[in-house]
């Protein structure tokens, strides 16, 4: 989609959008992050980047990096128990298709959390006081533990409370665990962790709930893995690469993850070091990133440059 089909700055493009997906989720938290923040606080004009998408065909999974028009990335926190609204979602489809249109819907990148959310925030959260306490007395056996149940809820209970807005299917809103991989309320809390601009639409009360919660949910190492591996996506998307499969680009991500989190134990002067995947060893590290630099010398550069 291209934000310059639609009419009017950038701000007001994507400003409007924004205004109207409030006006539909008004009793909701809606949170925006990513870099709309800026084309809506007017620091930016600049609406576009690259994307990358997935097509399955003959030779498996590909992605394909195509110029596109940046997302409007917003996290809605519900304000009552999904579960105790069956309506819910079939009021917020039929309002969505009523007040916006397709241009419209295809910028926005919609996530919408049960508010049970706060609880799964707050566990992580003193989680990572353990973590901390653990880490000061070098014990190697919870620090392990504390990782694998951290592991747990980022990668598992925390996709369970959430969906994803799909205005191009049959079924509007999916949920997570029905989705091949879906990290976008993690995507959004952690960025919310590291400080990034944000901007909050719709119950104020509810959004800094969800927003302090999410400061202190998170260990140095997991921000530190965030960014870097962000940062290695946003060098390939403009690297001119215009498709890589998706087991290379699995590979990527994973050297690229365990990389932030190896450096930011080593900026948080730890001790014990090593916790990206106890079971993982450094060697079986190595062993991948010689098979890719013998294979995809382009792309180990990209990590580490």
């Amino acid at each position: 989609m291209d934000a310059g089909q639609l009419k009017g700055t950038p701000r007001e493009v994507y400003g409007g959008i924004v205004n109207l997906v409030e006006g539909i989720f008004k009793d909701d938290s809606l949170i925006l992050t990513g870099s709309a923040v800026g084309i809506l606080n007017g620091s930016s004009n600049d609406v576009n980047t690259n994307r990358m998408a997935y097509l399955e065909g003959p030779q498996g999974v590909q992605n394909y990096i195509r110029p596109s028009s940046k997302d409007i990335n917003l996290m809605i926190v519900s304000h009552t128990g999904l579960d105790r609204r069956p309506d819910y979602f079939a009021e917020k489809a039929i309002a969505m298709e009523d007040e916006l249109n397709e241009d419209q819907k295809k910028l926005l990148n919609i996530s919408i959390a049960d508010p049970y959310i706060l609880a799964v925030l707050g566990e992580l959260s003193t989680l990572a006081e353990e973590f901390e306490k653990a880490h000061s007395e070098g014990n190697l056996r919870e620090l392990t533990e504390i990782r694998n149940i951290r592991s747990i809820i980022i990668n598992g209970i925390l996709n369970q409370i959430g969906y994803l807005y799909t205005p191009l299917s049959t079924q509007p809103f999916v949920h997570g665990p029905d989705l091949p991989y879906f990290h976008y309320l993690h995507r959004h809390t952690s960025s919310l962790a590291t400080g990034r601009d944000y901007a909050v639409f719709g119950n104020q009360d509810l959004s800094d709930r969800v927003i302090e919660a999410s400061k202190v949910a998170y260990i140095p190492e997991e921000l530190g893995e965030l960014n870097f591996s962000g940062d290695a996506y946003k060098k390939l998307k403009e690297s001119g690469i215009t498709t890589i499969s998706q087991e290379i680009y699995e590979v990527f991500n994973f050297l690229a993850r365990h990389e932030g989190f190896r450096r930011a134990e080593i900026k948080q002067s730890r001790k014990v070091k090593g916790l990206w995947d106890p079971t993982f060893g450094e060697h079986n590290i190595q062993e991948i990133k010689d098979k890719f630099q013998s294979e995809y010398p382009k792309l180990l550069d990209m990590i580490y440059d």
